[in-house]
């Protein structure tokens, strides 16, 4: 089983390397944040088992929406305000020169807890009951992933949740990192790098270690932060200067009752372990200014 993990976590890294770091389209200044209107054929967004009636797009804009880092409720602010955005989450696309990025970011180590809590509570959750097409952001986790799991009884590839198996707790898979245990220090790793979820593709990962704000800084139109969310938001919605309200909608309201406590080994092993990805990132945000 380990071996086998070995192998396709190590195909998917090498499959998921950072692109080069070129604008596609000419270096030239974006035109201003504005709302387009939608094509009629465009006029319904369907996300999360649910339809939203759509008015305009949100232009020249895309969200890297980092996972935990509050992008399901950007999105979904948006589209309650009949407003569709285009979205890169959990994948890597060329990055266009004529376009504006909207990044919200986190405190690493919080942003570890609640990806691994995250997928506990999806491997952990009980679907008895449960029909397909039902599961929502009010009534789940994951409304996909729980889609997947009624319908095939397994929300994750099985080396996932295997893998997830091993560590009880975030503190749990944080201390084995490294921890004395050479075989607790191996799944440890391996699982941080599997590509299923939010551990592996962090700050870091979206943003290529920062390399990519040193390209795209003049590109970005707002960076936020979870700790500071709502004035953030506020913020940001101010300087867009839409004409038109759109009121915060936070998700995720159906939360496990997950540890969250980590000791001092655990959060040393944390820091050690996203150095060069997550936290690297956030200093080059902050050495052009958008954090403080």
């Amino acid at each position: 089983m380990l071996a086998r993990i070995a192998n396709n976590t190590a195909r998917s890294l090498k499959g998921s390397a950072s692109l080069a770091l070129k604008p596609k389209g000419a270096k030239a200044p974006c035109p201003p944040v504005h709302l387009s209107d939608l094509p009629e054929d465009k006029r319904t967004f369907h996300h999360w088992n649910e339809s939203f009636p759509m008015t305009h797009g949100l232009e020249p804009v895309t969200l890297v929406h980092i996972g935990k880092c509050g992008g399901t409720s950007i999105r979904r602010s948006f589209v309650e305000a009949g407003i569709d955005v285009h979205e890169l989450h959990m994948r890597k696309a060329p990055l266009d020169a004529a376009r504006r990025y909207v990044v919200w970011v986190r405190d690493p180590i919080k942003r570890f807890i609640s990806a691994f809590n995250h997928s506990k509570s999806i491997t952990q959750f009980d679907i008895t009951g449960m029909a397909p097409g039902t599961a929502t952001l009010e009534n789940c986790p994951a409304p996909m992933r729980i889609e997947t799991k009624i319908k095939t009884g397994h929300a994750y590839p099985g080396e996932y949740e295997y893998l997830m198996a091993q560590f009880e707790t975030a503190n749990d898979l944080a201390e084995a990192l490294y921890g004395p245990s050479l075989k607790r220090r191996l799944l440890a790793h391996l699982l941080m790098r599997m590509p299923d979820e939010h551990m592996n593709k962090g700050i870091g990962w979206h943003l290529h270690n920062g390399a990519w704000v040193d390209v795209y800084k003049d590109n970005i139109a707002a960076v936020g932060r979870v700790e500071t969310f709502d004035a953030d938001f506020a913020a940001m919605i101010e300087d867009m200067q839409l004409g038109r309200d759109v009121p915060l909608k936070h998700t995720r309201m159906h939360k496990a009752n997950l540890e969250t406590a980590l000791s001092e080994a655990a959060i040393t092993n944390l820091k050690r372990f996203y150095r060069n990805t997550d936290y690297k990132a956030l200093e080059t945000l902050k050495r052009h200014g958008f954090l403080e």
